[in-house]
């Protein structure tokens, strides 16, 4: 029987070396990308199970510098958005963008919202809310801030 290697295998295989950057190899046009911040490891966790599911790519969004609840509630009440590491991936090769995210005070996490400042997605965008969620908490500005941020979204929580 013939073995063939696939373009995945080849990524899982190369990403074991440490020259490898990963965000090279991703850019063909069609695909999906998942997209993720994660403060604790669960938006993280949730990306990887996507990942396998969907058999699409992932990328991390991080902060220049070390964030933490201290730095996160500061930078809440000053309205200030924290600086991100440049991504070097042309986002618009994707047709599919997937934003995984935690929830803070009802609105994304403070660095994805950097993030979505940051560049203007044309892609289809579909959402993944991760967190936790009180019984009879209102959403509704967190609904109607992700509405004035995107053209057509759909929102998985």
């Amino acid at each position: 029987m013939k073995k063939t290697i696939t373009r995945r295998s080849l990524l899982a295989a190369l990403a074991s070396f440490s020259f490898f950057i990963p965000t090279t190899a991703l850019s063909a046009k069609g695909r999906e990308l998942a997209i993720f911040y994660s403060f604790s490891g669960n938006s993280k966790r949730v990306a990887e199970v996507f990942q396998k599911l969907e058999h699409c790519d992932v990328l991390e969004i991080k902060t220049l510098e070390p964030y933490n609840a201290y730095n996160a509630r500061e930078d809440r009440k000053k309205k200030k958005l924290p600086l991100i590491s440049p991504l070097d991936i042309d986002l618009d090769s994707f047709q599919k963008i997937v934003l995984i995210f935690p929830v803070w005070e009802y609105t994304p996490a403070l660095p994805m919202q950097s993030f979505m400042r940051e560049h203007s997605l044309n892609n289809e965008v579909e959402i993944i809310s991760v967190g936790v969620a009180r019984l009879g908490v209102d959403f509704s500005h967190y609904f109607r801030w992700l509405f004035a941020n995107f053209r057509e979204c759909s929102l998985i929580s």
